[in-house]
């Protein structure tokens, strides 16, 4: 261009203090390289997060699903503690309300239902097998009743637990948010607490109604209620210690969760 030299223009730009075109060039393609690289560590820490919160509310609903099941396994048995009656159930049934409120407070209200319906489809599922096997003769007469006083739901009860799990499962997802709301996220150990409280007094008395009324004589029914009622309210109390525990350490990777 009019005679000008592409040596000319060069030495122009070093007089002027500024690298060569080529040495600019590698190092912008450096530059570029150290970002692209640097995404890439930021992007890889982001899966491993995403990664550990989807371990960690997979391995919430299968505590709470196995205690589901575990609890309605056992109580078909009548334990008596002092003057009062338990369903021998009444000892891990109020686990799975700890767990659900875990759920709900680092995962939401949707997940925790999800987690409810989860452990009702696992209740069915157990029920289902247990009926199934059976129908098989065993291996001696004896084996056989063992098995089937131990393990062979009243169909009364069934229908009880799964009813009764349903609605105050439900109810305590429902009353938990609820109180979360009011209290723009603040007081865990209230909403724990009452939501449990609530929902286990519904679920007592559901239980109770639908699986004993006219086998048990009135006394004996608010003897049952009334002792299951104050045990769950107890191992409610005692389960707020937990409860932050749980929801502590949950929180360390619910943060990429909430942004799926």
């Amino acid at each position: 261009m009019n005679g000008l030299k592409i040596d000319d223009v060069q030495a122009a730009v070093e007089r002027m203090g500024v690298a060569k075109a080529s040495d600019v060039a590698k190092e912008m393609n450096k530059a570029l390289k150290g970002l692209a690289k640097k995404e890439k560590t930021c992007a890889g820490g982001q899966i491993i997060k995403r990664e550990s919160a989807q371990t960690t509310l997979v391995t919430l609903v299968a505590l709470f699903t196995s205690t589901v099941v575990v609890t309605n396994a056992v109580s078909g048995n009548l334990i008596h503690v002092g003057p009062f009656l338990f369903v021998a159930g009444t000892l891990s049934y109020p686990l799975t309300f700890l767990l659900t409120d875990i759920i709900s407070e680092c995962f939401g209200k949707k997940r925790a239902q999800r987690a409810v319906w989860l452990g009702f489809i696992a209740q069915v599922i157990s029920v289902a097998f247990i009926f199934g096997v059976m129908q098989f003769s065993s291996a001696t007469e004896e084996m056989g009743e063992a098995f089937r006083q131990v393990f062979a739901p009243v169909a009364r009860i069934v229908v009880a637990s799964m009813v009764a799990y349903v609605v105050a499962q439900s109810v305590d997802v429902a009353v938990f948010h609820r109180i979360k709301a009011k209290t723009g996220g603040k007081w865990l150990w209230l909403r724990n607490n009452v939501a449990t409280i609530i929902a286990q007094s519904v679920d007592t008395a559901l239980f109770v109604a639908i699986a004993f009324i006219g086998v048990l004589s009135p006394g004996e029914l608010m003897a049952m209620f009334t002792g299951q009622y104050l045990a769950k309210v107890i191992l409610a109390a005692a389960d707020t210690p937990f409860c932050y525990l749980g929801v502590f350490i949950a929180q360390k990777y619910m943060d990429p969760w909430r942004k799926l």
